[in-house]
């Protein structure tokens, strides 16, 4: 069982959540702090924010919670994809969604940079999950075929009996995807009128679980769209660097972690939770899902693994997304949510990309995939029926 921490910043598991670790690493020792004073070149220092992830106690056998270990390294293979460019506004240089009525501003470009970084962490998923599309039971319902809706046009590859249904924001589509694919432009937080209720088998979310801004709401509508038996699932990292050994203490200077404090408190003035993945195993327990089950990853943050797949895997992460995306990361949490200026943010990632260089810090995100079950009717549950 893990401890379960409430220090200010970092995101705490729910007390209810069982942990099983089948690694031969030592169990996570989740260093945490709040930013130093004067570390963002006389930037505002916000004060703490509440915490985001507190959770009443409930029934610890409601779902299990697993760490898995790395598995072998293979190339991956990405597409290149030409895009609509209509409906969005541009802010610092770069693109976004434009706001949807009673939306909540969704933080991150749209652009082709932007685009490109979701490729490269599609790849990452993959890498991190073993190959793995999904986690969820679902493989031999989707091979005959099934209804899914998902928010990636990979599943619809593989699956080519099944028909995917997906959706965004703004009209960035690929041009050309298979032909059991089917995209319109929209918002997941509103009524889905366009899809019908008791129809889906499976139900993906990736990388957005931090700009969904009513879970509850949310997860009702996905039930009343998921057939009897089907499954949701997300899959997000935590973002707040730890570490298994003493590198990375409360007191250790680590602008990087400065960096996730300022945008968990920037995005929650927003009215979004940077860590909202660790609130979804209770989430989904509230909403009358069964089978929650939550599986972590250890993703290391640069070349500081022994192990060399791990290494690969954390020279990627640093090189290819972090590195690439930190002033889209940075932008508008800092500046719509905290009141930065862009000197200021420009100033402050300086810090960060020495950070984020410095190998004598051991630490990494934890990579974590959450699913739960409709129940099939009659209340019977999914484990009973497997």
């Amino acid at each position: 069982m893990t401890q379960n921490r409430t220090k200010q910043g970092e995101p705490s598991s729910s007390p209810s959540i069982s942990s099983i670790y089948y690694t031969t690493e030592t169990t996570a020792s989740c260093a945490c702090t709040t930013p130093l004073t004067g570390t963002v070149g006389g930037a505002p220092e916000p004060s703490p924010p509440p915490s985001l992830l507190s959770q009443a106690a409930g029934d610890q056998a409601s779902f299990t919670s697993t760490w898995l270990t790395p598995a072998t390294t293979e190339d991956l293979d990405g597409d290149d994809d030409d895009y609509d460019d209509t409906n969005f506004v541009f802010e610092n240089g770069r693109r976004y969604h434009a706001p949807a009525s009673g939306r909540v501003m969704y933080p991150l470009p749209n652009d082709e940079s932007e685009q490109e970084r979701d490729d490269m962490k599609h790849k990452l998923a993959l890498w991190m999950m073993h190959e793995k599309l999904f986690y969820a039971p679902v493989e031999d319902t989707l091979k005959h075929g099934g209804m899914v809706f998902d928010l990636d046009n990979a599943v619809a590859q593989k699956y080519g009996k099944s028909q995917v249904f997906g959706c965004d924001l703004s009209p960035i589509q690929p041009a050309y995807v298979w032909d059991n694919v089917f995209f319109s432009a929209g918002d997941f937080e509103e009524d889905w009128t366009d899809y019908p209720e008791n129809a889906f088998d499976y139900i993906h979310m990736r990388y957005t679980a931090f700009s969904i801004k009513d879970p509850t709401a949310l997860l009702q509508r996905v039930m009343k769209h998921l057939k009897p038996g089907g499954y949701v699932e997300f899959q997000e990292m935590t973002y707040w660097p730890r570490a298994d050994d003493a590198t990375l203490t409360d007191t250790t200077p680590y602008a990087f972690r400065d960096l996730c404090y300022y945008v968990q408190h920037g995005l929650a003035n927003l009215g979004l939770d940077l860590h909202m993945i660790g609130r979804l195993p209770g989430e989904l327990r509230g909403a009358g899902y069964d089978d929650i089950t939550e599986v972590r990853h250890k993703l290391p943050i640069g070349r500081w693994a022994k192990d060399r797949r791990q290494r690969q895997k954390g020279i990627w992460f640093l090189r290819m997304i972090l590195m690439e995306g930190l002033s889209a990361i940075a932008k508008r949490p800092l500046s719509q949510g905290l009141g930065w200026k862009e000197a200021q943010i420009e100033m402050f990632l300086v810090d960060v990309r020495k950070s984020l260089n410095d190998s004598s810090v051991h630490a990494y995100f934890p990579f974590t995939i959450v699913y739960g079950r409709k129940p099939l009717d009659g209340g019977a549950s999914a484990s009973a029926a497997r």
